[in-house]
């Protein structure tokens, strides 16, 4: 009974041994580098990914960009949103200009900027309000033969305007020999609404001109109105 105590004990150590394999040493020095594929399980790895800041986030809710500021909104009128427009003016004084034939006075508002012109076939003032661009005009040429529709028609086909569309050419009586008002609107940095009442006086076409953004049309378009009532033409 002895002998086959030990002969089992014996035989459970050699399976132990062939299971297990041989216990490892610890030999001293400077461990050597990992040579394996493998990644220890304790490294953490760097995302490859941009990440999104906490400022990127908001403004992806808020739709708010994220760059540098690109100055206040503006307006249809090219004005920052919530600049005040200048008044309706209410202080005139007379334009005059002569040529081909005519001499006229209109009145004109104080404080817009007044930008005198000619050449061969034209004399051109120009009252400008700036900013925004409101443009009152007066221009002096020589007749030619037709009526003031005719010359409205001439001037149109002439013009060569973004976008234009033209609203209407309407007869005027009791101005000068013959007049038209011609209505149109057309395109630069937003849309334009322009009257210009178009006359036939002796020797010359007078033309009184007024532009503004489609927004404020409406609101600047007295100074054209006084600038038509108020016109006087005299020819020689």
């Amino acid at each position: 009974m002895r002998r086959t105590g030990l002969v089992l004990v014996l035989a459970a150590a050699a399976a132990a041994a062939a299971g297990c394999g041989v216990r490892p040493e610890t030999v001293p020095g400077t461990a050597a580098p990992l040579t394996g594929t493998g990644t220890p399980a304790a490294t953490t790895s760097t995302p490859t990914g941009t990440q999104t800041s906490p400022a990127t986030t908001a403004a992806s809710r808020t739709g708010s960009p994220t760059g540098p500021p690109t100055g206040p909104p503006t307006g249809p009128t090219g004005r920052p949103t919530g600049s005040p427009l200048p008044p309706v003016p209410a202080d005139f004084s007379p334009l005059t200009r002569s040529g081909f034939g005519v001499a006229i006075s209109m009145p004109a508002p104080d404080g817009w900027a007044r930008k005198p012109s000619s050449s061969s076939g034209l004399i051109r003032t120009d009252v400008d309000l700036e900013n925004p661009e409101v443009l009152l005009r007066v221009d002096l040429s020589a007749r030619d033969a037709g009526s003031a529709a005719d010359f409205a028609r001439g001037n149109e086909a002439a013009a060569r305007l973004p976008e234009y569309r033209r609203i209407a050419i309407t007869p005027v009586d009791g101005v000068g020999d013959d007049a038209v008002d011609w209505t149109f609107t057309f395109v630069r940095d937003g849309t334009r609404q322009v009257v210009d009442r178009q006359i036939l006086a002796g020797t010359a076409a007078v033309a009184v001109y007024y532009s503004a953004p489609v927004a404020l049309y409406q609101r600047y378009l007295p100074v054209w109105q006084r600038a038509v009532r108020d016109l006087t033409i005299a020819t020689s």
